[in-house]
C-alpha cells in the first residue's frame, strides 16, 4: 500500500538499536519494519550472525537498512551520540528508569528529537535488555501484550514502536529534528555522560580504600550514574563537573 503523506522530517532523527541479536532473520525482519514506517537508522549491539544472507532475505526492500547498519561491541557506542534513549522491556519491576506504556514513549522520544538524536533499544529475543543496558536508558517502555503471552517477535516489536513513532510523528506538522548549533543549551550526549563517569571512576579508584570487587563501590557506581542519566545534564553542565575534577586535582597536588 502506498501513501501520499510527506516524510516528517524527525523520523530522521530517531534510531533503533538491537542488542545481541541471536537470529539474522529478526535483524532482517527489524530492518524492513523500520523502513515501512519511515526509520532508516539502525545499530546493532554485538549481533550473533551479521551479515547474514537470511538478514537480506527478510529485509525485502529494505537491505539498504542492514548495507548502513552501524555495528558496535556496546550499547554506549550505539547511542554515544544520542540525548535520549529508550529502552523496551517486559519485565515488571527493572533496575533504571519507570516502564510507561509505548504511547507515551514515542510522545516523549518525538519531543527530545527535536534537540537531537533518539534511540530505541531492543534487547536480545530470549533475554531482553540486560540490567547493565536498562540502566542506560533514560526511559523504558513496553507493549501491552496479553498475559498468556507476554513476548512479542524481536521484528514485531520494532514494528509497533515504529508505528507509534510515525503515526504520532504524522500529527505533529512542523516538527523536525534540531540542528545541534541552533540550540543554546545543547543536551549531553551519551558519549558526554561515558567520559564524565570515567573521568569521576578513574578518581574513585585511585583512593587507597578503593577495592575492585567491592560490590558497594558497584552499587555506587550504578546509582551515581542511574541518577546523572535521569537529570539530562546539558553539555555546559557537564563541563562545569569536568571544572570542578580538575580544581580538586589541582587541590590534592598543591
Amino acid at each position: 500500500m502506498n501513501t501520499n503523506e510527506v516524510e516528517p522530517e524527525v523520523l530522521a532523527g530517531l534510531r533503533v538499536v538491537l542488542c545481541r541479536t541471536s537470529h539474522a532473520g529478526n535483524i532482517g525482519g527489524a530492518a524492513r519494519a523500520m523502513k515501512v514506517m519511515g526509520l532508516s537508522d539502525l545499530a546493532l549491539v554485538s549481533p550473533r550472525e551479521f551479515p547474514h544472507p537470511e538478514a537480506t532475505t527478510r529485509a525485502t526492500g529494505a537491505a539498504d537498512l542492514l548495507d548502513r547498519a552501524h555495528v558496535v561491541g556496546t550499547l554506549d557506542e550505539a547511542v554515544a551520540d544520542c540525548v535520549w534513549v529508550v529502552g523496551f522491556t517486559a519485565r515488571d519491576r527493572v533496575e533504571g528508569a519507570p516502564v510507561v506504556n509505548v504511547e507515551d514513549a514515542a510522545a516523549e522520544a518525538l519531543a527530545w528529537a527535536q534537540r537531537g538524536r533518539v534511540a530505541f533499544v531492543f534487547g536480545n529475543e530470549r533475554t531482553g535488555l540486560e540490567n547493565t543496558e536498562l540502566v542506560t536508558c533514560n526511559a523504558l517502555a513496553r507493549i501491552p501484550t496479553s498475559a498468556s503471552l507476554s513476548s512479542l517477535n524481536l521484528a514485531a516489536a520494532v514494528q509497533v514502536a515504529s508505528y507509534e513513532l510515525r503515526r504520532q510523528a504524522l500529527q505533529r506538522p512542523g516538527v523536525r529534528a534540531q540542528d545541534e548549533a541552533e540550540d543554546e543549551t545543547v543536551l549531553a550526549s551519551r558519549q558526554d555522560l561515558t567520559a564524565l563517569f570515567d573521568r569521576v571512576w578513574n578518581e574513585v579508584s585511585a583512593s587507597p580504600r578503593y577495592r575492585a570487587d567491592d560490590q558497594r563501590v558497584a552499587l555506587l557506581r550504578a546509582r551515581f550514574e542511574q541518577l546523572m542519566v535521569r537529570a539530562q545534564p546539558r553539555r555546559a553542565e557537564i563541563r562545569a563537573a569536568h571544572g570542578v575534577l580538575s580544581w580538586l586535582a589541582g587541590v590534592r597536588e598543591d
